[in-house]
């Protein structure tokens, strides 16, 4: 099936396509691939956290007992390669049609040490936390107190002039003319100084002129949902997002107590072991709201699933999440054209379309995929990053910059053919 939109169509005519093909009230005879991760009698469940990843709390069969119903050799093999010839280290969830073709970890947690790692080791997700914070946004906005038009100089007085007309949708679009980086990630910042660096910082473009991609933008939504909420940031996601959907894997990197039980991934940056995301001084606003969660494949699975059942907001702002509100670039080679939504990046294409975005940093890379209308999701983690930027970013490489979205692509491509890469 193609999703034939033609060249020049509109905007909204571009999302109400996707929103059909996507949302399962709007497309009964669509497969969700995350509404029930399922192989014959496997269902998809969280494992209790300290235990052997085959006994789930319910008494139902973990997904890795699935995993092993209906694993697809070749996509492992595809895994196994990428370990043999670069080194790969990391976990790959793949689900075709609700049924999981693959769910393994591959190498150790510390590099050559260290715990195997297995489909319930947990990676921090870098800018894959952005989704959250969108989708956290959109909460308050169901509840009245966001609107998606109210200018940060409403939650911040002290904004001066070029900041204080910024909207919130801006923000989630990435549309702000904010800075990437006002504090950078590697400081240790209080969320006093992450606003008052980023309110200071001189505008890229004028907001809402154009596209540009910004994780100052999301750490000043967090700000916005700790003002506005009167209770921390972290908190409020602990609170709402990851408590009551039974998330046992998933946190922040600063909550050091929720990881005692969890076997957690070194982070690996340009060949240096950075050690466990949950030892870093912190919390850290230079990354809230913009890369400080951490979780499993399996959860971030999990939570796609809720997001799409609307069991976290109502249909009409869950549509929003999947807009495609901006154009980030036009068609290329493939034909295909870029778009983000809130939080999200869609993939446009004469071959349908992609939901994406990953995530690269201190903690390694991260990569979600949800291929909509051949229904196939794909997510991999791994705790490697070589930034080409960096100084000697390069050097002993023997692996692509991306290890995640590497391996991503040639899952996909041993699937069907390939559709690109995806958002920072």
């Amino acid at each position: 099936m193609k999703l034939g939109i033609r060249t020049g169509a509109s905007t909204a005519e571009i999302a109400g396509r996707v929103r059909g093909r996507l949302l399962p009230s709007q497309a009964p005879g669509l497969v969700a691939a995350v509404a029930v991760l399922a192989v014959g009698g496997c269902t998809l469940h969280a494992a209790t956290p300290g235990k052997d990843s085959h006994a789930a709390p319910d008494g139902h069969p973990s997904l890795d007992e699935c995993a092993v119903l209906a694993e697809d050799a070749v996509l492992d093999e595809v895994a196994q390669e990428a370990v043999r010839s670069t080194g790969f280290s990391g976990s790959a969830l793949v689900v075709k049609k609700g049924k999981v073709l693959l769910n393994r970890g591959y190498g150790r947690v510390a590099g050559t040490t260290g715990e195997p790692i297995t489909a319930d080791t947990v990676f921090g997700l870098a800018s894959l936390t952005k989704q959250v914070t969108a989708a956290v946004v959109l909460h308050l906005v169901d509840q009245g107190k966001l609107r998606l038009d109210d200018p940060v100089g409403k939650f911040f007085p002290q904004a001066p002039a070029d900041k204080a007309g910024i909207t919130l949708r801006q923000l989630l679009t990435h549309t702000s003319g904010l800075t990437d980086h006002a504090p950078d990630d590697f400081e240790v910042v209080s969320k006093e100084v992450a606003l008052s660096r980023i309110l200071d910082e001189k505008l890229e473009f004028t907001p809402g002129e154009k596209f540009g991609y910004s994780n100052s933008g999301f750490t000043l939504l967090a700000l916005i949902v700790d003002k506005v909420t009167g209770v921390p940031y972290p908190q409020y996601v602990r609170e709402t997002v990851i408590e009551p959907f039974q998330l046992t894997h998933t946190g922040l990197s600063s909550d050091h107590d929720h990881w005692k039980d969890s076997v957690v991934a070194h982070g690996f940056f340009a060949g240096k072991d950075m050690g466990l995301p949950p030892t870093w001084p912190g919390p850290s606003w230079g990354t809230m709201g913009n890369g400080e969660l951490m979780t499993t494949t399996g959860d971030l699975a999990r939570w796609f699933r809720v997001i799409r059942e609307n069991k976290f907001l109502p249909e009409p702002l869950t549509r929003e999440l999947f807009t495609p509100h901006v154009k980030v670039f036009d068609i290329d080679e493939n034909g295909v054209v870029a778009y983000y939504g809130f939080g999200w990046g869609l993939k446009i294409g004469p071959k349908g379309t992609l939901i994406t975005h990953g995530g690269a940093g201190e903690g390694g890379n991260t990569e979600f995929a949800y291929f909509v209308e051949q229904d196939v999701l794909i997510i991999v983690f791994s705790n490697q990053f070589w930034p080409d930027w960096w100084k000697g970013g390069t050097a002993g490489r023997i692996g692509p910059a991306r290890p995640a979205l590497r391996l991503r692509e040639k899952l996909w491509a041993a699937m069907n053919p390939p559709m690109g890469g995806s958002q920072k």
